[in-house]
């Protein structure tokens, strides 16, 4: 039974650095991975992934070579699947990115899943963005909203990434979307039972 009730827990040895932007999702139900973020020091690429039941966190992560592993960013988005966990765009302090990193929770390693061409004009991938929202749902990421340099909103395209194909693809909508928009929150629920 879930008790609904906030604990304060005790100080781990060790821990993230404080910061905002960064991401927080839950893998499992026994952990969760925060990752990024930004300070008054600069932008980070600290993954860590905090353990329920040890109450403690841990450093992950840290021996990919920059090619595998996401910059330094913050205000990305982040969404789990099982034992892996998704990361989107996000900003530094002169730049927004458009690249998707995926991260294995049990393995502990990065892979780059997409590298932005640098040469579309939004009609076969979403321009870079961050403030935005992404979903899990049936072997696709969705990502919607979010803005860009100066924080000019992005479009309102709602983007599919196929896991299996590696590619982007705007989705068709039907009915009245909602207007431009950054630091919004999305998420996907899977309802299955028998009907009466």
């Amino acid at each position: 039974m879930i008790s609904l009730v906030w604990t304060e827990t005790e100080d781990s040895a060790i821990s993230p650095s404080a910061c905002i932007g960064a991401s927080l999702c839950a893998v499992d139900d026994n952990r969760a991975l925060v990752f990024g973020g930004g300070s008054p020091n600069g932008m980070m690429a600290d993954a860590w992934i905090w353990n329920v039941k040890k109450k403690e966190w841990k450093p992950v992560g840290s021996t990919d070579s920059n090619e595998n592993r996401p910059s330094p960013r913050y205000q990305h988005a982040c969404v789990s699947n099982g034992n892996k966990v998704y990361i989107h765009g996000g900003g530094s302090e002169k730049a927004v990115f458009g690249d998707l990193f995926e991260f294995n929770v049990d393995t502990e390693e990065w892979t780059c899943l997409y590298t932005p061409s640098g040469t579309d004009t939004g009609n076969m991938e979403p321009a870079a963005r961050n403030m935005h929202s992404m979903a899990y749902w049936k072997d696709k990421l969705y990502i919607w909203g979010g803005a860009g340099l100066d924080n000019v909103p992005c479009d309102t395209k709602l983007w599919s990434f196929d896991l299996g194909s590696k590619t982007w693809q705007a989705t068709a909508t039907s009915g009245d979307s909602p207007g431009p928009r950054f630091s919004q929150v999305a998420q996907c629920l899977s309802v299955s039972g028998k009907e009466d």
